[in-house]
Formats: structure tokens, C-alpha cells, sequence
């Protein structure tokens, strides 16, 4: 079993976002500090999981998610 039976859906999402950003094309966390990674990663996954909770604001975390990483990446490209 790769995810647990509580929010599948939203697990495969973290996961597949966490699974691209591992190739070296995508990944754009690569120059965080170990800190700052557990940090994107945490507010990722806290993302991911307000999805399951509400279903209504699925799309609208999921834009917030991808801003947040692109964001984060230009600051560090930045610094």
C-alpha cells in the first residue's frame, strides 16, 4: 500500500509533487538550506491536507502550493 486510505487523492498530489521536484530539471528547492526545505515541505503537505478537509478549496491551496514554491525559488535565486 502506498497511501494510507485517508485523503489517497491528496497524498498522490504531495507525493507526485515531491517525486518531480526530486529530477534535477524541476528541482527548484535544490539551494534551500536543509531548514528552509523541511520548512516548504511542511507548508506543502499542510496544503495538501487542507484539501481533504475542504474540498471546495482544492484548486484554490493547490495555486497558493505551486506559488508558494515558485516564490521560494526566486527569493533563494535571489539571495
Amino acid at each position: 500500500m502506498t497511501y494510507n486510505d485517508k485523503a489517497v487523492l491528496e497524498n498522490y498530489h504531495a507525493s507526485t509533487v515531491f517525486r518531480i521536484l526530486k529530477e534535477e530539471n524541476y528541482n527548484i528547492l535544490a539551494n534551500l538550506k536543509k531548514e528552509d526545505y523541511r520548512f516548504v515541505k511542511k507548508t506543502l503537505v499542510h496544503f495538501f491536507a487542507l484539501c481533504a478537509c475542504q474540498k471546495t478549496l482544492c484548486l484554490c491551496v493547490v495555486q497558493i502550493s505551486f506559488d508558494l514554491l515558485r516564490n521560494t525559488a526566486l527569493y533563494f535565486e535571489m539571495n
